[in-house]
């Protein structure tokens, strides 16, 4: 299954262009994050909305999470999403 490098140099150097294709593929995508691996990402607001609303797939307390892997996940990105202003007006 295709997915996208996040920290591809092309991606960082204008991921304005990735960004649309990955839009134009849908409300939910596969991503390569570094250390992580592959997982999925939503591109809309709604869908990202929709994830954190179903109970059944996603966990609302840490302690009924993925274990090691969501550790080091919140470690990584809970700094990335502190420094997003509230519009995220960069995407």
């Amino acid at each position: 299954m295709p997915h996208h490098k996040i920290n591809d140099p092309d991606f960082l150097k204008d991921p304005t262009a990735i960004l649309a294709h990955m839009r134009a593929e849908g409300a939910l995508v596969r991503i390569k994050l570094p250390i992580i691996g592959l997982c999925w990402s939503t591109t809309t607001d709604a869908a990202a909305r929709d994830i954190l609303k179903d109970d059944a797939h996603f966990a609302r307390n840490p302690a009924n999470a993925g274990g090691p892997r969501y550790r080091t996940v919140l470690l990584v990105l809970t700094p990335l999403y502190a420094s997003l202003d509230p519009q995220h007006s960069w995407l």
